[in-house]
């Protein structure tokens, strides 16, 4: 009988998403959760956004490919450069998809991806699906990028030479950050034939002064890919609406690659809606400014160690002393807040802490506080 699956698909670990709020109130019997554990905005979607998602609700008896220039159209005014036209933007079912799709349309069995560890596991997942070669470089003692060591990796030609590289800046489970200068370092040294993609999905949550997209380098050097999302500062994660920023060349491939209709009208509306919704991400980035030091300060108070992050959740480490994470994850769970594990991201002892509304976080921070004072 032939085999149902090929072994690298079988090997392969799915996805494990945040608890939900319905499944944490099922499961445990509690009431008014709070979900710390996605990255979700908890302001949740523009209301320009909603209104334009209601209104197109009207349209779904129709495919969607409709509204797909004028979101295009959007993005490059949303991006301020003339020089970024419809031909740049290529849309996703989130950026998630786009990362398969890249993977899935550029990556040859004889090529590798290289990827930083821990970083956004879904890079590793998209090499792992289809049997590609991963080449992977730790991050430093202070969880940030070794970006010359990825430098190294790619220029050396093995049997299965890197083609496709993701960073995540700021990155993710981490919140650490590229500096400029590590910026442009690294793309000066980095071989041409090589396709490099930053996930920027954070990005609009970073106020630090030595930070830069890389969107400038698309134009300059066409094997470059920015990949942006709504599921972040938009508040948009259920929509599933993200966008490359690429080579024409590129996204002609990955047209070539993905679903007719990966992207649905409803979200598609609101996405554009929410491009002009420029006080709700202000008031999202706001909070989180002012949220951030909060917290932080609070769980130092606590014995916790936090690794410093420019994007809207902190990376929270657990003292020797300390109860384990399962043990906190479940005594969180049961006073209603979930955070995220990271036990899949080789992090065994820290949580991952989205950064809420005032009175999310000081729920919070009341749960966290009582849970390490009991044990």
């Amino acid at each position: 009988m032939l085999p149902l699956a090929e072994p690298y698909v079988l090997q392969l670990d799915p996805y494990k998403p945040g608890k939900s709020i319905r499944d944490t109130e099922r499961e445990y019997g509690v009431a008014d959760v709070v979900k710390l554990a996605s990255n979700e905005n908890p302001f949740g979607p523009s209301p320009k956004a909603l209104e334009a998602a209601q209104k197109a609700l009207y349209d779904g008896h129709m495919y969607p490919n409709i509204l797909r220039g004028e979101v295009k159209e959007c993005i490059c005014a949303y991006l301020g450069s003339p020089e970024f036209q419809l031909k740049h933007i290529m849309l996703g079912n989130g950026s998630n998809e786009l990362i398969s799709l890249l993977a899935r349309a550029l990556l040859s069995p004889r090529e590798s991806l290289l990827n930083a560890w821990p970083s956004f596991l879904v890079y590793r997942m998209a090499a792992q699906a289809m049997g590609r070669h991963e080449h992977t470089v730790p991050l430093s003692s202070a969880h940030e990028y070794d970006l010359e060591a990825m430098v190294d990796i790619a220029k050396a030609r093995t049997s299965h030479p890197v083609k496709l590289v993701f960073i995540a800046n700021p990155n993710n489970p981490t919140g650490r950050y590229i500096t400029r200068s590590d910026l442009e370092r690294f793309f000066a040294t980095i071989p041409e034939d090589i396709v490099v993609v930053f996930d920027e999905a954070y990005a609009d949550y970073v106020d630090a002064p030595d930070y830069e997209s890389a969107l400038r380098y698309v134009l300059v050097r066409p094997r470059t890919v920015v990949l942006k999302t709504f599921s972040k500062i938009y508040g948009m994660a259920g929509f599933r609406i993200g966008y490359a920023v690429a080579d024409p060349q590129i996204n002609d491939i990955i047209h070539r690659v993905r679903d007719p209709f990966n992207v649905n009208g409803i979200a598609q509306a609101a996405a554009m809606a929410a491009l002009q919704d420029n006080a709700h991400v202000a008031k999202s980035r706001q909070n989180n400014s002012a949220e951030m030091p909060r917290v932080v300060t609070a769980l130092q108070e606590l014995g916790l160690v936090i690794t410093p992050s420019a994007a809207n959740f902190v990376l929270v480490h657990l003292a020797p002393h300390m109860p384990s994470v399962p043990k906190v994850m479940e005594a969180l769970i049961r006073r209603g807040v979930i955070v995220r594990s990271l036990e899949n991201y080789d992090l065994p002892s820290a949580l991952r802490v989205t950064i809420g509304t005032p009175a999310q976080n000081g729920r919070f921070l009341n749960a966290m506080a009582a849970v390490l004072k009991t044990g």
